[in-house]
């Protein structure tokens, strides 16, 4: 009531209450009326109370002096039926009843302040007629818009609701494939009853739920995934600027950055010559121990006949090294490599080869990846370059057998000691009536080792020592001109582990022969006196140490050097120290005069500054003065020697460094005979010894029986008589035997593989 009363009109107000009072005035006029009043006389009238609530029915009474049951005095009810119906009830408001029988039921009426016939549904009073301003209808959704009100017409996409439907009228776009974006080209103006509507039309592709704005682009497959207008391509640097890009890098975006293309095919973003189509083909080759084509069974060679000849390589099945050299112009990488075999292995033989970093792939087999053993196996390898292109095929048949002793006595170590203590020659020096300078030598002992006598023609002694010098000792040598023979053999020692591929003091490494050198009279050296032969067999797996002789020699032999035999297949004990066997250091010592008496020669020898030490041209020999025991005393350094003697041992160094060259050389030369090298005829039973007329034969004049020259200087070609000794050691003298990359002078790479145990010779 107090809602209702609050909005009622002052006026309207008024007129409520003058109305019901003139009710009142009138039902009692009726009831003086009734009861006879103003003097008529008669009964009163009783009007029935059906209801009970006070109020008679004005249809329904009775006239009568005694007030019936259920009858009043008063007939204003409306509704006797109903007893919440009557003059003094309270009008429930837009119920459609006229509960307080005033002749209207109260209803609400709404503030319409914008006139479009339809009121604010917040603002509203209850009176039974409408006031001023106000109407039934309280469903208008802005009262402020007279353009806004149900059942007005709908501006469609203007942010405006101006039918109060709850919603301003705006397309919707299909969603076919339900990733919330509409297809722009199939849109309706009334959002359809089923739900695969939406209000953007983003989509760019409404068949494929993975396209739409903001999705993951997937580069280069073809497809807008975002709706940015632009499949995200791949772009790669082309650094060399030659139109081709790099593979391994890579960035994503819809147009190409500066210095990128499209494509990622250059085999080598750092050369502009290198791309697809500018470089030739690969080439391959595959070896076993390196052994060159012409040498390895891949192709026949001519004998001495001049007839072609097939043979085949005999390798354990463990220990070879395989090789793959390659040429790849485009650049190559391990991941083009393929290798397979016939018969098949177990595994990918290319799993097995490791790159060196360079050109070359190489698998060392050993018992866990061991070859079958079989009369004939191939391996074929080839390979593809950075730029997709194939080489030819490269192929090696070889016989793999099992190891062991009597095939594989390289499995054993074989221990050598130097000696240089004999005494078979007396050995002089001087110059002749023509003045040159010889070497004499008379097969009679003097109690003078060889050796020693040979190093004093060099200048490297003398037999007339100053006492200083005769009184020195130093490890194991017994004065000063002993601890210079030893100094020389300790550096011909060092140099002949380098020539075997070992390290200067010995250590073997991977490629290194398995070799044990000594020196007479050193701490746990052999005693020669010991020396046994003894056969290595089946049954007898040990061995004992060989011997190797330093000095003298047959000046009418020509020998440098000479084996007691060549030991095929590596099987006895040599002993090198008899008469005329081993390094005959006094033969090199006749070759180096012949040498030192050529003018340019001596024009040399004058410029590397040996004048002050060696003898034949006029030197001093080591040992003369009593300074020279601190000269030879390298422990002392060069600055606390006076500067004539830093220069004899700058001199004396020198001199050694040449001195050792070609003794190691003849060292390593004769080691290899006294173990089985070279036999003659084809592998599996020979390596070539005498052969003449083969591709792989540099000088035939430098094959012998028992010695092949083959490219490069082979240490088993033939000795002087093939000018070995005079143009070689020239070479010596004015260069160096070792380089960075290992020995000038090698074995070749059969006769190596077989010192390295990785090649058999069959019986």
């Amino acid at each position: 009531m107090n809602t209702i009363i609050k909005h009622l009109p002052r006026k309207l107000l008024f007129i409520t209450r003058y109305t019901f009072l003139l009710a009142v005035i009138s039902l009692g006029l009726v009831s003086i009326i009734a009861t006879g009043g103003g003097g008529s006389g008669g009964s009163p009238t009783y009007y029935l109370d059906g209801d009970g609530d006070g109020y008679g029915d004005p249809d329904v009474f009775l006239k009568q002096d005694k007030q019936p049951d259920e009858y009043v005095t008063n007939s204003a009810d409306c509704d006797d039926s109903n007893a919440e119906i009557n003059p003094g009830a309270s009008d429930v408001p837009d119920d459609g009843v006229d509960q307080n029988c005033d002749g209207f039921d109260l209803k609400s009426w709404f503030e319409d302040a914008d006139g479009d016939g339809y009121g604010n549904p917040d603002v509203f009073l209850q009176a039974n007629a409408a006031p001023d301003g106000y109407v039934t209808e309280g469903i208008d959704c802005d009262d402020t818009n007279p353009g806004v009100f149900p059942g007005n017409t709908e501006i469609a996409n203007d942010g405006i609701d101006q039918d109060c439907d709850g919603f301003d009228l705006f397309p919707w776009y299909r969603d076919a494939d339900d990733d919330g974006y509409g297809d722009p080209y199939n849109g309706v103006m009334e959002r359809p009853d089923f739900g695969d509507y939406v209000e953007n039309n983003k989509d760019c592709d409404d068949t494929d739920a993975g396209a739409y704005p903001g999705a993951p682009e997937i580069a280069d497959d073809g497809i807008d995934q975002d709706c940015d207008g632009f499949d995200l391509k791949s772009w790669f640097p082309d650094a060399d600027g030659d139109g081709y890009g790099d593979p391994e890098t890579v960035v994503t975006s819809n147009s190409a950055p500066g210095g990128y293309v499209a494509n990622n095919d250059d085999c080598d973003d750092k050369n502009a010559g290198i791309y697809p189509g500018a470089c030739d083909a690969p080439d391959i080759f595959l070896t076993v121990n390196d052994i060159p084509a012409a040498m390895n069974g891949s192709i026949p060679y001519r004998d001495n006949n001049d007839e072609l000849v097939d043979f085949t390589l005999a390798v354990p099945t463990s220990d070879a090294v395989w090789n793959i050299t390659v040429d790849c112009p485009c650049g190559c990488r391990k991941e083009g490599l393929q290798v397979w075999s016939d018969p098949p292995m177990n595994e990918n033989p290319a799993d097995l080869f490791e790159s060196d970093g360079n050109d070359r792939f190489i698998w060392r087999v050993d018992a866990a990846n061991a070859l079958p053993q079989t009369a004939a196996l191939t391996i074929y390898a080839a390979i593809t370059d950075n730029c997709g292109q194939e080489s030819e095929t490269s192929s090696l048949t070889v016989r793999t057998i099992a190891n062991r002793p009597l095939l594989a006595p390289f499995d054993l170590q074989d221990p050598w000691l130097f000696v240089y203590s004999r005494d078979n020659y007396t050995i002089t020096s001087g110059m002749s009536s023509d003045t040159t300078w010889e070497v004499y030598s008379e097969a009679v002992p003097n109690g003078i080792s060889d050796f020693i006598e040979d190093l004093w023609s060099l200048g490297l002694g003398t037999p007339t020592p100053d006492p200083a010098f005769e009184a020195v000792t130093c490890e194991s040598g017994q004065n000063g001109n002993d601890c210079l023979a030893r100094m020389v053999l300790e550096q011909t020692r060092e140099k002949a582990y380098q020539l075997f591929l070992c390290g200067p003091d010995g250590t073997r490494g991977d490629d290194g022969v398995d070799i044990r050198l000594w020196i007479e009279g050193e701490p746990g050296a052999p005693d020669p006196a010991d020396f046994t032969p003894q056969t290595l067999n089946s049954l007898d797996i040990e061995k004992t140490f060989s011997m190797m002789g330093f000095g003298g020699g047959d000046l009418e032999q020509y020998r440098v050097g000479y084996a007691e035999r060549i030991d095929y297949l590596n099987l006895l004990n040599e002993d090198n120290t008899p008469k005329d066997l081993g390094v005959l250091t006094t033969s090199l010592v006749r070759y180096a005069y012949n040498f030192l008496n050529d003018s340019e020669a001596l024009e040399l020898m004058a410029a590397i500054n040996l004048g002050d030490i060696l003898v034949p041209v006029g030197g001093t020999p080591i040992g003369t003065y009593a300074e020279d025991v601190r000269m030879i005393d390298l422990s002392i350094p060069p600055e606390d020697l006076s500067e004539r003697f830093q220069s004899r041992r700058e001199q004396m160094l020198m001199l050694m460094d040449k001195l050792t060259d070609g003794l190691s050389l003849l060292t390593v030369h004769e080691i290899g005979h006294s173990v089985g090298l070279v036999p003659p005829g084809h592998p599996p039973y020979g390596f070539f010894a005498g052969e003449t007329k083969a591709d792989f034969i540099d000088d035939p004049d430098g094959s012998t029986e028992a010695h092949i020259d083959t490219a490069g200087f082979n240490i088993m070609q033939a000795g002087p008589e093939t000018g070995y000794i005079s143009e070689d050691l020239l070479k010596a003298l004015t260069g160096s035997l070792f380089e960075e990359d290992g020995p000038v002078f090698r074995f070749n790479e059969m006769n190596m593989a077989y010192l390295q145990g990785r090649l058999l010779l069959l019986p």
